[in-house]
């Protein structure tokens, strides 16, 4: 039986692209759960100070006259960087054939191209509610904890539901962003629905298995194209 070092080797000689966009992507992922957790207090204050201090205007003319809040600069500092990482991964997920492990990562695809279309236009206006943040920082609750996400993802679901209420509140409703977002965050309802259903977890390790084929017990049958250079199969923890 090959060794792990022998499968990485053969690995990265035949399929090199392949595998170093997988270690990239690790990389990545790495990147993202810690700029999550650092995010984390920082969103959740934010979100308490808009909660018990929120900027109220009676018309659309009023809240075009407002200026850009420090609070809202620090979203886009401290929540800016999700689009990015999701149009990466989803190039990951969509060229590696990731999207094909498990129901999970294709329900995941959608999550990000929700996220991608739609994120921007809640975190780059000039003031952001505290609805439209709720979902923000639990999301990096997701991320921190992904031991918990089955039952995590549920209070994460509520969250997106609340926001949705505040689309149709005074002022707000006529906003133009906010009509967009309004339709658009369905896609986004649909993802978090399928993941709930499928019980998927939040974690980013759910793959790392590929470096480390030896150490597991399941054999998973997958259209993934790096599992057919092994006889025996890939093997999986999930």
């Amino acid at each position: 039986m090959e060794t792990n070092y022998e499968i990485k080797n053969q690995l990265s000689i035949e399929y090199p692209l392949d595998y170093y966009l997988l270690k990239a992507k690790l990389i990545s992922d790495d990147v993202w759960v810690l700029y999550s957790e650092i995010c984390l207090p920082v969103v959740f204050c934010i979100w308490l100070y808009k909660l018990f201090k929120p900027i109220k205007f009676k018309s659309k003319e009023e809240y075009q006259k407002l200026e850009k809040q420090w609070q809202d600069i620090l979203i886009i500092i401290f929540v800016g960087f999700a689009p990015f990482y999701y149009l990466l991964d989803t190039f990951f997920l969509v060229y590696t054939e990731l999207i094909y492990l498990n129901w999970c990562r294709f329900y995941l695809l959608l999550h990000h191209i929700a996220s991608i279309i739609f994120l921007p236009l809640i975190i780059f206006p000039k003031y952001v509610p505290w609805w439209l943040v709720t979902p923000a920082w639990f999301h990096s609750v997701l991320l921190a904890f992904p031991q918990y996400g089955a039952y995590l993802n549920y209070p994460y679901a509520i969250t997106l539901f609340i926001s949705h209420f505040g689309f149709y509140t005074k002022v707000w409703k006529e906003l133009t962003h906010i009509k967009i977002l309004k339709w658009g965050i369905w896609l986004g309802y649909l993802s978090q629905l399928l993941m709930l259903l499928e019980k998927c977890d939040n974690s980013t390790k759910d793959y790392s298995y590929l470096y480390d084929p030896l150490h597991s017990e399941n054999i998973i049958e997958s259209k993934y194209p790096l599992y057919d250079m092994i006889n025996y199969g890939w093997k999986s923890d999930l």
